[in-house]
């Protein structure tokens, strides 16, 4: 009577970012804020708003506010972190040259939430999970811009950079 081992390795995978929202904001009506908005002692609240923006700088399709990551049963984390709001036309950052007065609260349909600033600055959206991630932005997403006194029409972006990392 002989035995022999049969082995069967499994190798975990790189995680793989498939998929990130668009974020797009306006007034709770729907429209965008006026410069007056900004003046207000309670500054500017804006709601998240699926995107329409096509064939711009930076733009992916996704204006269903889909998030998908794929663990390949790996841990991995995803940070996120925003630039400064520049306005296109003059260059000019909104609320200083280092940005950090806009506030963006994530919120997605799996529950997950996170606080940033648009100072560069990565913060943490998932940490050590090993699972797939396809979620959608909820509509409870908002940006946040305090009192600004010194401001000028135009369109201001920040751009979202989202960074997955294989790492516990």
């Amino acid at each position: 009577w002989y035995t022999n081992i049969a082995p069967l390795t499994i190798t975990a995978t790189n995680p793989e970012l498939h998929a990130v929202p668009n974020l797009q904001f306006a007034l709770s009506s729907g429209t965008n804020p006026t410069i007056a908005d900004f003046y207000k002692a309670s500054g500017v609240m804006m709601q998240y708003a699926p995107s329409k923006m096509v064939n711009s700088v930076n733009w992916d399709g996704n204006n269903a506010g889909v998030l998908a990551i794929t663990s390949g049963g790996s841990q991995w984390r995803l940070n996120v972190q925003f630039s400064p709001f520049k306005n296109m036309t003059t260059q000019r950052n909104l609320g200083g040259s280092s940005g950090g007065t806009a506030a963006f609260s994530l919120h997605f349909a799996d529950g997950t939430t996170m606080a940033a600033k648009d100072d560069s600055q990565p913060v943490t959206l998932y940490n050590g999970a090993t699972q797939n991630v396809t979620t959608t932005t909820s509509t409870d997403t908002s940006l946040k811009i305090p009192q600004t006194a010194s401001i000028q029409p135009g369109t201001y972006q920040s751009t979202a950079t989202w960074t997955l990392v294989k790492a516990p």
